[in-house]
């Protein structure tokens, strides 16, 4: 059977189907294409571009805009309103960009534009993209072919010039396998900018082009963008083919040549030859390395976007040698091997030196995932002074996204120059860290670093574009030995950096000592000591040590120091020592043999030393030493040597000791057995010696010291008239054997006053007595005797004596026990007078305690303890006070003080009874009192408190800490004006006071008021007496502010004005004063040799150093007295010798604070002379200067008037003059005239000399013998009919006269007698009178009586009244019943 035709025709019927479906979908997919590709060139199309391309958003921050596309995008596409912005906004616009291109070539990868032209273009500023860290191609990876590009009037914002420009763009590209052609043209229109570049190379056809040329004026558009500010000119050029061409590169800067390289190709390797000035590259490190000028030569080629490169580079400053491939299509390096050699480091710092400074890396990877490795060395490395050896870094690491991850093993061998210390400290180092490089900072973070003797962390930033780093170590080093210090364990905190000298060191350092090998400094810390300080190193390479401040159990000590040298060291400043107090140190040198200036303030109070200055400098046998200071003894210095002498004990060797005037001299050794030596004392009143002998467990020391009148400037100084000690102290384990014995008279102390003193001491083994006899004065006379029981840990004392009159016993044993750190006090009773004490306690180191009664104890006692205190009263009550170590004592007292006086040199003030209160806490202290009249009538109150204690020295805290008082007074102004014991003047009278005092003790703000209308003021020191005064005061702070004062003074003188008392002075100053005094006729000196009543202003001011009196002042009326009369006989000098002389004879007490006088006296009259004869008033103008009780006086007084009396017989002064010439006392020279006129004969007395050593003559016309001219002016008669008494007178007036005084009775027994004359008159037969005596007297300045008798039954009474100078009336009666009246006329011609 045949087969059916249809079978075949079904198979390819089934074939059919599929591929009608494949050409069916295939047509509908082109379809579809064709249609997208004509929906996109509609204007839905465009949007949708649009929309698409202004979606995207690379990392890299860049944003695109676009307001329409106008055209066809397969064709000419017009893209309107185009605008381009970074991250921080628009950087270009422009108005229209026209694109004639092929899209279809992109099928053949191919960018291919035949025209591209923009218009009404701005480029605001450069744009700032984020970088993205991935690697873009330098050259794409397809093919472009533009055929025309042109931007003209492109404008240029001012952020990239300045200023506006307008540049002028146009080429061409046609970049592709075997082929590159680009050409370029731009220009600006204002700057001047240009660039031209033309290439053509064609490997295939053997075509190599190349020209270019770049124009950048400085201020340009070009120049801006390479940062430039001067004229950059660039020229390409050369000529060939791609087998062989050679071309030229040179670039002008400002004209000279920056750049100058011979290029050459051959067959696409291509060689470079020249070199480049620094100026070609950026500032900073770059130009630094390249200076002056960088040689480069070598070769590169491209083959396949490829470039195989060698290089070789060469400046003054480094070497540096490239070797690698570049993909330039893929950003990679392929085996690049880079080394650099620095020739010269100080390019880098000025202060950097090296050794074969090497660096080595090998790169690998694309750019951004660069692969490395790298080797720096450098056998020695200095920065400055400081010197690194073996510098060691390696590591290898890759590039990331954000930087550079850098592992690196860092080692340094030493550190030299910086010192022993920090060489010790900082060898040996290595470190191990990952670095990290990110935008030109290479940074590390608690990277671990050690040395030979540290270990730690280490922080680290370095800036390789400038240079700075910063490096941050925290460290510490474990038992660091410091030779000649000791061992400590260290902390630091050490920045490192970079500095004009070197390294930049700065940090902190904290040390603990585990061993201190500085003797003497390590018994004054009382253990081991702990520093802290700051740390730095100094311009010169050398360390500083700030803010140090060293702790011990015994010491304190802050101050500075700083290097000095590789092993030398300076330190300066202050501390505190538990035993010596305050000092000042100063440590210079090598810290085992250091120069040592030691101050301090109060080392051993007990000897009262102060201001203690020790300098120690080392010498060839060990320290020479030089002291000085302050002692209870006065200044001491003294010089010497501490020997310490190798295998040998250490010896003191005192050259010499000088206390006041006392020289000790000799060698102290300190042996295992204890001290040995002998000191020798002389000089100064006093001498022996003190021997120091060691022996088994036992150390002798004996002392035999004599003194005789020995003085000693302390303050205040203290004087011993005899005395002999003779000691023997042995100390045996701890235990003491003494024999001791005292003997001395006539020790003072200042106010202390000891006639004698007698002690003896005999213990052993620090047990049995000591008995003492003790006399002196103390504010007033004492004595005392007492016994003394001793026991190593108790003292039981008995004694018994007198003070002042009364008796001073201990009726009860004091009883001293050692109780833990101290000592406490049974209970123990005191008498003196009618009153007791009552007393026990505890002293000690923690908590020390008192607790006191007293009955009718009478306050004279503290005299004993403050001289001359002066007070008065009894005092009864209790006292209980507590006291933790050295903080505020708390307690209280209740006392009652019956008859309170104060007493001074002048004045006593008027007895009042006080009760006073006294609590004080831990933070408060407050008192209350009352003042009453011995009649029990309150006269005043008072209350205050002081709160804020507890924070300091307690003492200085009750001073200053804040104060609220209120006092009330009523009452007699001397009850309280005498307690203070301003003695100057005396004020005394009823006055009423309130005032409510705040601030503090030492600065007290006061207000409130005082008033009286009746007080006194009286001044022993001048006579001066004001009574009837009245006044309104007011408080003002620390002041009582008078704003007027009036008074009345005797004669009805007025004195009116007004000042002001300040209680906030000193304490030594009393009260301040200042007082302005307007006086009327008012008597306010009132002396017995000088008195004056004055008109005009005073001022009156205290101060510090006393106080002053000034004024320019009339002298109303005034008074002067001449200390020596003419006529007084002088006695005779007769020396003498003291014996059984008081051995505690006070002496004349000087007055430390006096008051003085500034004062301008004009006494137009009235001013009465007496003294030497004178009865006399002058006029005169004077200087009154000095103190109140010495004065000085300067000027000239002129006659007036007056009389001057010689040997009995009255003469009329007729010129006159007295020079007062400042001298103390006041002993003025003079020059006086006097005259009698007798029948047949003219006689002169001329006065010259001085007041205190006057000088008589006579002179006569005509001239007769002395004799005989004394006889007649005396008595009227020759010497020949003299009777004996007159002859007596006469004789004893010539001797006056030629020996300066001379025996001359008549005047002394006128004198003594109180008469103004006194004669002896011969008999007169016409009276009837024997031989008489006549002695007169003036009654007042114009009446004078005369009375004479002979003894046997005849008397007569003469008065004589002048009416003038020349004229008076004489009357006489006499017991004969005889009476006369004359009239006496006397004149000169």
């Amino acid at each position: 059977m045949a087969e059916s035709p249809d079978k075949p025709r079904s198979k390819l019927v089934t074939w059919r189907w599929p591929m009608r479906s494949l050409v069916a979908l295939a047509v509908l997919l082109i379809l579809g294409l064709i249609g997208a590709a004509i929906w996109l060139d509609s204007d839905s199309g465009h949007r949708f571009i649009i929309r698409q391309v202004e979606a995207q958003a690379p990392e890299n921050g860049l944003r695109i805009r676009i307001d329409d596309i106008e055209g066809s995008i397969y064709a000419g596409a017009q893209v309107q309103g185009l605008e381009l912005a970074d991250p921080k906004g628009r950087f270009f616009h422009a108005g229209t960009v026209a694109v004639e291109w092929n899209p279809l070539a992109w099928i053949f990868n191919e960018l291919n534009i035949s025209e591209a032209v923009i218009t009404r273009a701005k480029l605001d500023r450069l744009p700032e993209l984020i970088d993205s860290g991935e690697d873009q191609p330098l050259l794409p990876n397809f093919d472009i072919f533009i055929g025309a590009f042109r931007a003209d009037n492109l404008e240029l914002g001012p952020a990239i010039t300045g200023s506006s420009q307008f540049a002028d763009l146009s080429g061409s590209a046609d970049i592709r396998a075997g082929r590159a052609m680009v050409l370029l043209d731009a220009a600006t229109t204002r700057s001047g900018d240009k660039i031209l570049l033309a290439l053509n190379a064609e490997p295939d056809r053997e075509k190599l082009d190349i020209d270019a040329e770049i124009i950048a004026p400085a201020g340009g558009v070009l120049a801006g963008m390479l940062g430039l500010e001067q004229d950059l000119s660039v020229n390409l050029e050369g000529d060939g083919s791609w087998r062989k061409w050679d071309g030229e590169f040179k670039a002008l800067i400002n004209g000279e040549p920056a750049a100058q390289v011979t290029l050459e190709a051959r067959e696409g390797l291509f060689a470079y030859d020249g070199q480049l000035t620094a100026s070609m590259l950026p500032d900073g490190v770059a130009q630094k390395l390249a200076a002056p000028n960088l040689v480069l030569n070598g070769t590169a080629s491209v083959e396949n976007r490829l470039v195989a490169l060698d290089l070789e580079a060469r400046s003054a400053a480094l070497s540096f040698t490239a070797k690698g491939g570049i993909d330039l299509g893929r950003n990679s390096l392929d085996a690049m091997r880079l080394e650099t050699r620095l020739i010269d480091p100080s390019a880098l710092a000025a202060n950097l030196k090296a050794q074969d400074f090497e660096l080595k890396a090998l790169l690998n990877g694309k750019f951004s995932e660069l692969r490395y490795q790298y080797l720096l060395t450098a056998p020695q490395l200095a920065l400055g002074k400081t010197l690194l050896t073996n510098v060691r870094g390696e590591g290898e690491g890759q590039r990331d996204a954000g930087g550079w991850s850098i592992p690196v093993e860092l080692s340094v061998a030493k550190l030299i120059g910086n010192g022993e210390l920090l060489q010790q400290l900082l060898s040996g180092f290595n470190a191990k860290a990952l670095l990290r490089y990110e935008n030109d900072l290479l940074f590390a973070e608690r990277a671990r670093v050690a040395t030979n003797v540290a270990n730690g962390t280490l922080d680290l930033e370095l800036r390789p574009s400038t240079g700075d780093f910063s490096v941050d170590i925290d460290a510490n080093a474990p038992g660091f030995a410091v030779r000649g210090v000791g061992v400590a364990d260290i902390v630091a905190s050490i920045n490192l950096g970079p500095a004009s000298s070197g390294l930049s060191v700065d940090g902190q350092v904290n040390a603990r000592l585990r061993r201190f090998d500085i003797g003497f400094l390590r018994e004054l810390a009382g253990g081991l000591p702990e520093l802290q300080t700051g740390l730095a190193l100094g311009p010169d390479g050398l360390l500083r040590f700030t803010d140090l401040v060293v702790k011990a159990p015994e010491i304190s000590f802050r101050g500075s120091g700083k290097q000095t040298g590789a092993a030398t060291f300076a330190f300066q400043g202050s501390g505190r020592q538990d035993t010596y107090g305050r000092f000042d140190l100063k440590l210079d040198g090598a810290l085992d043999r250091p120069r040592v200036a030691l101050l301090l303030d109060s080392p051993l109070p007990a000897l009262g030393l102060s201001a203690v200055s020790l300098q120690l400098t080392p010498a060839t046998a060990g320290f020479a030493y030089i002291a000085t200071g302050g002692s209870t003894l006065g200044p001491f210095s003294s010089n010497g040597m501490i020997v310490t002498a190798t295998g040998q004990d250490t010896a003191v060797r005192v050259d010499r000791l000088l206390v006041s005037d006392t020289l000790a001299t000799g060698t102290i050794r300190p042996t295992a057995q204890g001290l040995a030596g002998r000191l020798a004392i002389s000089g100064g009143g006093v001498n022996g010696d003190v021997v120091f002998r060691p022996g088994s467990d036992r150390q002798l020391i004996r002392a035999n010291l004599k003194a005789e009148n020995a003085r000693f400037d302390g303050n205040p100084p203290i004087f011993i008239r005899t005395g002999v000690l003779d000691a023997d102290i042995v100390l045996i384990d701890g235990k003491s054997n003494i024999d001791a014995t005292l003997r001395a008279q006539g020790i003072s102390r200042g106010e202390l006053m000891v006639g004698r003193i007698a002690a003896n001491a005999k213990l052993v083994n620090g047990s049995g007595s000591a008995t003492f006899t003790v006399a002196g004065t103390r504010g007033s006379t004492f004595e005392f005797q007492a016994k003394a029981d001793i026991t190593p840990d108790r003292y039981q004392l008995t004694g018994s004596g007198q003070f002042e009159g009364r008796v001073l016993r201990l009726t009860q044993k004091l009883d001293l026990r050692r109780s833990g750190d101290g000592w406490t006090m049974a209970p123990t009773t005191i008498s003196y007078g009618s009153g007791s004490a009552r007393m026990s306690g505890r002293w000690a180191t923690g908590n020390s305690n008192l607790v006191m009664a007293l009955t009718k104890m009478p306050l004279s006692l503290v005299d004993i303890a403050y001289p001359d205190l002066g007070l008065g009263g009894t005092v009864n009550g209790t006292v209980k006070l507590t006291q933790s170590r050295s903080q505020v004592p708390v307690g209280e007292a209740k006392l009652t003080v019956k008859g309170l006086t104060r007493s001074g040199l002048i004045l006593t003030s008027a007895p009042v009874d006080l009760g006073l209160n006294i609590a004080i806490s831990q933070r408060n202290a407050a008192a209350r009192g009352i003042i009453k009249s011995p009649e029990g009538k309150t006269i005043g109150r008072f209350q205050g408190r002081v709160t804020g204690l507890g924070g300091g020295r307690w003492q200085d805290e009750l001073m200053r800490k804040p104060l609220f008082a209120q006092a009330r007074f009523s009452g007699g102004a001397e009850s309280l004006w005498r307690l203070t014991g301003v003695e100057t003047f005396d004020l005394t009278g009823p006055v009423s006071a309130s005032a409510d005092v705040s601030g503090s003790l030492a600065n007290p703000q006061i207000e409130g008021l005082v008033r009286t209308s009746n007080a006194r003021l009286e001044s022993p020191l001048t006579g001066t007496v004001v009574s009837n005064i009245k006044t309104v005061g007011r408080f003002d702070g620390s002041r009582l502010v008078l704003p007027k004062l009036t008074g009345v003074t005797s004669g009805g003188g007025t004195v009116s004005g007004s000042g002001s008392f300040n209680f906030a002075v000193e304490p030594d100053e009393g009260i301040g004063i200042v007082m302005d005094i307007n006086a009327q006729q008012a008597a306010l000196i009132a002396r017995d040799d000088f008195a004056a009543t004055v008109t005009g202003p005073i001022k009156i001011r205290s101060s510090a150093d006393g106080g002053l009196i000034s004024g320019d002042v009339t002298l109303n009326r005034s008074f002067f007295r001449f200390g020596q009369a003419s006529a007084t006989a002088s006695l005779p000098d007769i020396k003498t010798r003291e014996i059984n002389r008081r051995a505690d004879e006070r002496p004349v007490q000087v007055r430390s604070r006096p008051w003085r006088f500034d004062l301008t006296a004009d006494a137009p009259n009235r001013l009465r002379v007496e003294g030497l004869g004178l009865d006399s008033e002058w006029g005169a103008n004077l200087k009154i200067t000095g103190p109140v009780d010495n004065f000085i006086m300067v000027g000239d007084a002129n006659l007036i008037r007056g009389n001057y009396t010689f040997a009995g017989r009255r003469f009329r002064l007729e010129r006159g003059r007295i020079r007062f010439v400042g001298n103390q006392p006041v002993n003025p020279i003079l020059d006086i005239e006097a005259e009698a006129n007798l029948t047949g004969l003219n006689a002169t007395i001329n006065v010259t000399g001085t007041g205190n050593q006057p000088e008589i003559a006579f002179t006569s016309i005509p001239a007769l013998p002395q004799d005989e001219l004394l006889s007649r002016v005396l008595f009227g008669a020759s010497i020949a009919d003299l009777s004996a008494p007159e002859a007596v007178q006469l004789a004893a007036a010539v001797a006056s006269l030629n020996s300066g005084g001379g025996l001359d009775p008549i005047n002394q027994l006128r004198k003594a007698v109180g008469l103004d004359r006194l004669r002896i008159l011969p008999s007169d037969t016409d009276t009837g009178s024997g031989t008489s005596i006549a002695a007169g007297k003036y009654i007042t300045r114009r009446v004078y009586v005369e009375l004479i008798t002979d003894g046997k039954g005849y008397s007569a009474t003469q008065l004589e009244f002048q009416i003038t100078r020349w004229l008076s009336i004489l009357s006489t009666i006499s017991t004969l019943g005889r009476q006369s009246a004359n009239v006496r006329i006397s004149k000169d011609y």
